[in-house]
């Protein structure tokens, strides 16, 4: 309702680019974060029963793969913001200031995902302690945040603004539960975590890197087409592979711990 009022008062066409640009973001974090958020709750649930103590590592092991889902998507929709916006929506009356602007709040949306994911696993994360409180809690400083940031960018930013007053809610948010939780030591240590994402950091960034220098070598024209169409999923292809070929040469372990993962969600 408030991201609503927000865009209204920028002028004609940023609300279409607002929940364009949304929609467009929660297809990429429905598809890749969510299902893997959602499998955390009766896994940790369940081995809080077993084992509290060891339950704390059921987090740490979600968010490293988290981790390596989120920040790739996010590296990918920043930089691809504006042929995404292009090729699924771009044409006809919707002309290039629109598809730019989609873009513009795209980029936005796309910093707050690993937030946003962060957020649902460590709601879970209280879920499975019985504790419904700290989420509320959370969710109240969230949409305090949103609306401060939503008065001072929207006038200056535009639709951008609005985006990014979204993004700094879901950061407050993330960070209120990572207080709330750690408080009452339900997180794994930091050193179980951070070194895995480093190393997601800069598998994206040379995937980022890589996607900017083929996007300017072979760019890709904001309208829908075939044609577009099949140069965004090269460029996908070719982002994918380079974050491949990076945590391979990390040697990280991920990719065991996900095939692990797999193992015992069929056995349950």
């Amino acid at each position: 309702l408030l991201s609503t009022r927000f865009a209204t008062s920028v002028g004609s066409g940023a609300l279409t680019s607002i929940s364009i640009a949304s929609r467009v973001n929660e297809l990429i974090y429905g598809v890749v974060i969510v299902q893997l958020t959602t499998a955390l709750l009766p896994m940790l649930s369940a081995d809080r029963l077993r084992d509290e103590g060891a339950a704390r590592g059921t987090p740490g092991f979600a968010l490293r793969l988290l981790s390596a889902v989120a920040l790739p998507a996010t590296a990918f929709s920043v930089v691809m913001a504006l042929p995404l916006a292009g090729v699924l929506y771009g044409g006809g009356e919707y002309g290039a200031s629109a598809v730019r602007a989609t873009a513009a709040a795209l980029v936005m949306y796309s910093i707050g995902m690993p937030f946003l994911g962060l957020t649902k696993l460590l709601a879970s994360t209280s879920f499975a302690w019985q504790d419904t409180r700290s989420p509320v809690v959370a969710s109240i400083i969230n949409l305090a945040t949103f609306f401060t940031l939503g008065l001072l960018l929207t006038k200056p930013y535009g639709v951008a603004g609005v985006a990014g007053a979204t993004a700094g809610g879901q950061v407050a948010n993330a960070l209120a539960l990572v207080w709330l939780d750690g408080r009452h030591r339900r997180l794994p240590r930091l050193r179980e975590v951070a070194p895995a994402v480093v190393r997601h950091l800069a598998a994206a960034a040379a995937l980022g890197v890589t996607l900017e220098v083929v996007r300017r070598v072979l760019p890709v024209h904001l309208t829908t087409s075939v044609r577009s169409l099949a140069l965004l999923v090269g460029h996908v292809a070719v982002g994918v592979a380079v974050y491949a070929l990076v945590l391979v040469l990390l040697r990280a372990p991920e990719w065991g711990e996900l095939r692990a993962f797999l193992a015992r969600r069929r056995r349950g």
